[in-house]
């Protein structure tokens, strides 16, 4: 019983941060470019081109700013990257894919989707996508026995003659040269979707090198804010030569180890760009300094960003937060407390500076969470109608967005007698019974299963 608990309370857990995915900047990055490669525009990274600036450059914008970086001076990643369609100039219906162009520029280590649609002449529809080696391909659709293979073929069935089906081409770039089109067609058939790809990487910050330039010690090239030093010289603006290194003023205290043994000593200047297995940066005069190191909420840095963030190894709580990890709400208010049937706590614990204590068997941020009750049954179930049974509130559009992260899998029986596992079990609109459960497996991950078939009325 124990056991079961603790993996119900690390499930509500896991589910809850689903949906509050953290904007984490990969701060080890060594360049600008390396920076927005590394990152999603959603992210909100951006690069510090302040020359004096001396802790990690690539990071979110706000955390940027609040180390002391100017917002000025604050490079951000190119969001005008989108999709062009060129409309089919045959406008007949009979036409069977449209759109027949498009062209769409990609970021790096990013995914773009495009959508195309394509008429049924008999009862299935079958197609085939070619690519460039350096651009990774995957097409999903809700129409009827949907295939899709690794080797570029797609198959629907079980369609009608004339039957429009909607698709979608998901695209992702590989490096920063790749270019090409990916091409959609149907065997015995002229019609054609072409989609022109290139990608996108790199900072405009980049473009403007100062040349030998007075802030290196004419020793290296000034480049988006910092020096890239001539062979044989180093340190933060070049100016001494490999020969002439100082490692006793790289110690913290006589005796200690040099640059805290996060970094190398360069001219008597620490130089904190080693990384630790979670690649994270070092920084501060004697590389003492870390932004990951601070106590978590929730499993959260310093309770995630909008409560604080982690600067050289201590939380930096936001207005209304308090508290070693940020976890204290300094306000009265009880908005975060509130249950989704609009009680405080779902009445099973009291709202304490903004966080909800339970009452004995209840758990969860609300206390919406036990042994006995429905856990996140209805939080999953809408998915679970969508995605199984093409039923429920949620359009195509929303099943696709919403659901695709919670990977449900459709089984013939589910086990309802597994510890490990919650049953959750509702009646659809025709007023069939659905069932499915829920749990994490030995790696954490979360696993949902769902019956492939209802159970209706004089079904037996």
């Amino acid at each position: 019983m124990i056991n079961s608990c603790i993996k119900i309370l690390c499930l509500y857990l896991f589910l809850n941060n689903l949906h509050q995915t953290d904007g984490v900047c990969d701060s080890s990055s060594l360049t600008c470019n390396e920076c927005f490669s590394n990152n999603e525009p959603q992210d909100q990274c951006g690069w510090c081109k302040q020359m004096n600036f001396t802790q990690a450059r690539c990071g979110r914008i706000n955390d940027l700013q609040t180390g002391g970086c100017p917002r000025d001076r604050i490079e951000v990643k190119n969001m005008g990257l989108g999709t062009t369609i060129r409309r089919n100039e045959d406008l007949s219906p009979l036409i069977p894919i449209r759109p027949q162009s498009a062209f769409i520029t990609i970021p790096v280590n990013s995914a773009r989707s495009i959508e195309f649609q394509m008429r049924a002449e008999k009862r299935w529809l079958i197609f085939r996508v070619s690519s460039p080696r350096n651009i990774q391909v995957e097409v999903t659709s809700s129409c009827n026995r949907f295939r899709w293979r690794n080797n570029g073929r797609g198959r629907c069935s079980r369609l009608t003659a004339g039957q429009t089906v909607n698709f979608r081409l998901i695209l992702r770039a590989e490096d920063c040269s790749t270019s090409g089109s990916v091409i959609v067609s149907i065997p015995r058939s002229s019609q054609k979707f072409l989609v022109d790809v290139e990608s996108s990487c790199g900072c405009e910050c980049s473009k403007r090198v100062t040349y030998r330039a007075p802030q290196c010690s004419t020793n290296g090239n000034l480049v988006c804010g910092q020096c890239e030093c001539d062979e044989g010289y180093v340190g933060r603006y070049c100016f001494c030569h490999e020969m002439e290194d100082n490692p006793e003023s790289c110690r913290e205290r006589p005796g200690g180890a040099i640059c805290s043994n996060r970094g190398s000593c360069k001219c008597g200047v620490c130089d904190c760009r080693s990384r630790n297995p979670d690649t994270n940066l070092f920084y501060g005069r004697f590389c003492e300094c870390n932004d990951y190191s601070c106590s978590r909420f929730n499993g959260r840095l310093c309770g995630g960003p909008e409560r604080g963030s982690c600067h050289c190894g201590r939380c930096v709580c936001n207005p209304g937060y308090s508290g070693e990890m940020c976890e204290l709400a300094t306000s009265s208010s009880t908005a975060s407390c509130r249950a989704l049937n609009g009680e405080i706590c779902n009445g099973r614990g009291d709202c304490i500076y903004g966080r909800c204590r339970c009452s004995s068997l209840y758990m969860g941020p609300t206390c919406e969470d036990c042994p006995t009750c429905n856990g996140q049954c209805s939080v999953l179930k809408d998915c679970v109608r969508c995605t199984i049974y093409r039923s429920g509130p949620l359009s195509e559009e929303q099943c696709y967005s919403q659901c695709r992260i919670y990977g449900i899998q459709p089984v013939d029986t589910v086990n309802e007698y597994d510890p490990d596992m919650k049953l959750c079990m509702f009646v659809d609109d025709d007023s069939c019974q659905y069932k499915f459960v829920y749990g994490l497996d030995e790696d954490g991950e979360l696993v949902v299963r769902a019956r492939l078939t209802k159970i209706c009325p004089g079904s037996g």
